[in-house]
């Protein structure tokens, strides 16, 4: 075995290119191997996996869940999941029917008149992350730098980011381990 990245993110996500494109570059830096591990959604492995046979490259169907520890936000990666299991697809509609009021939330605090299309990119489907929120607010000239927009705007708890709501850790490695997932901090 050669190398090999077990945390990689696509646009389904917080990441910058498509499931597809994320493979081509990976088998381009010579990896042999990667994990699709997107915030909160396996929405990208299905066509990651179908680019990775098309290429010769071994994708790992993964996900990178959120979840508090002790009041600190922690990532927890689940490797070699099923992304069709009905257990985890629960957990994670529950998820991002917390994420979508949080985020609507956010864009009121911050009266923005940005719309969600501007947030998603091109990937009306991705899992809108403050890391996209940030990137809108420094399109617009509302804030320099990305360092500047979470400093100012999106700290968690702060008056512009309501607190995040999380699932409990055992609660997310219960259910990735039924679905039969390598579990492992980020």
């Amino acid at each position: 075995m050669g190398f090999v990245d077990l945390h990689v993110h696509s646009n389904a996500s917080d990441g910058t290119f498509s499931p597809s494109q994320v493979v081509e570059l990976a088998k381009n830096a010579g990896l042999d191997a990667f994990a699709l591990t997107d915030h909160d959604t396996t929405a990208g492995v299905p066509e990651a996996l179908e680019k990775g046979r098309d290429l010769n490259i071994e994708v790992i169907p993964g996900i990178e869940v959120s979840s508090s520890f002790d009041g600190t936000e922690i990532h927890i990666l689940g490797l070699f999941v099923n992304s069709d299991d009905p257990v985890l697809a629960a957990m994670l509609e529950k998820m991002r029917i917390s994420r979508d009021r949080r985020n609507e939330k956010m864009l009121e605090n911050l009266a923005a008149d940005g719309t969600k299309e501007e947030l998603c990119g091109d990937n009306p489907d991705t899992i809108i992350t403050r890391a996209h929120i940030a990137h809108a607010l420094v399109a617009k000239g509302i804030c320099s730098g990305m360092d500047q927009a979470f400093k100012k705007y999106l700290q968690y708890g702060g008056r512009y980011c309501p607190q995040k709501e999380h699932l409990s850790p055992e609660e997310v490695v219960k259910t990735l381990i039924s679905n039969g997932a390598f579990v492992a901090l980020a």
